[in-house]
């Protein structure tokens, strides 16, 4: 077992959402990556995975994805399909759902569970998200259970939202759910502060999601790869081409191979042609996750790191 797989405390509670594993079965687990012989342990083990109907379509027909997630949950001492329902790509990134980074500081054993201090909370929410309060924050906290001091995470308010560009964004949570959002954040940052190792360095989702650039001249929300202001009109284009083929959606009881008929795929491609931003490509491979066909998945992925290179050279 590796360094990292090492550093997994001794006792390792189980919880509601997110059961972990004990230490001994965290031991038993594969390294790919340790040797030889593991590596090919791991690819026999990763092909039974990638054939499954369980797992999420990122691994579906794809045994390298497989043998990473085995790798995430040998490292994490994690059950490798809490990995592979939590461990998400985002703008070509592996990046963690903020319920398993909330699951995994939980069930360390290093610290009692994650608390949340708000500030400045409104009652009833403003109807309109131009309204929340700038001073409304909050914070993760949790009593380390070796020391028995409390761990204090940063505070994130709105205010931050607004600074960092996540609430100004085309479909944005903060604007929707931002109590849900200010706490995911605040765990985020508690995990990379006081169990980094646990993350492995990794962001949260929804944290990647929410990366923007931002004019510091005007304040406006610019592309990540364009320095410019957001093509909203072409978002918007890419957005009505990806609703017609969620719209030709068939179904998976329909008996075929393709959950989107040819039609709808090529809608998808259409979009991933037309994208102007990451966030456009963002969506596209969203969509994309929900084709069962593995072929029609892999070329769509094929089309958005075509397009993602094309624009990064913009």
């Amino acid at each position: 077992m590796n360094e990292i797989a090492e550093n997994i405390p001794a006792t390792l509670e189980e919880t509601e959402s997110h059961p972990v594993p004990s230490r001994s079965a965290a031991q038993a687990q594969i390294t790919p990556f340790s040797s030889s012989a593991a590596f090919a342990d791991a690819q026999r083990m990763a092909k039974a995975l990638a054939a499954s109907t369980l797992v999420p379509n990122d691994y579906r027909g794809n045994i390298a994805n497989c043998v990473l997630a085995l790798e995430m949950a040998a490292r994490t001492g994690s059950g490798i399909m809490a990995v592979m329902q939590d461990l998400v790509i985002v703008h070509g990134k592996p990046a963690w759902q903020a319920k398993y980074i909330i699951g995994a500081l939980n069930s360390c054993g290093r610290f009692e569970p994650l608390q949340y201090e708000q500030d400045n909370a409104p009652d009833p929410l403003p109807d309109k998200w131009q309204d929340f309060p700038l001073a409304w924050r909050c914070r993760a906290t949790a009593r380390d259970k070796k020391s028995g001091e409390l761990r204090k995470g940063p505070w994130v308010s709105i205010a931050t939202a607004h600074a960092e560009g996540w609430i100004k964004k085309n479909g944005s949570k903060w604007q929707s759910m931002p109590e849900l959002m200010l706490m995911y954040r605040s765990a985020s940052f508690f995990g990379k502060l006081y169990a980094p190792e646990i993350l492995l360095g990794m962001a949260s989702a929804e944290e990647a999601h929410d990366i923007v650039d931002v004019n510091p001249s005007t304040g406006e929300v610019v592309n990540i790869y364009h320095g410019r202001p957001a093509a909203t009109s072409r978002t918007e284009q890419v957005a009505g081409i990806l609703e017609k083929a969620v719209q030709s959606e068939i179904g998976d009881d329909s008996g075929q191979e393709d959950y989107f008929p040819a039609p709808g795929v090529a809608d998808v491609l259409k979009a991933v042609t037309g994208s102007t931003s990451e966030d456009d490509l963002a969506e596209c491979e969203d969509v994309a996750r929900n084709i069962k066909s593995a072929a029609d998945r892999n070329t769509i992925r094929a089309a958005i790191e075509k397009r993602r290179e094309e624009l990064s050279t913009d």
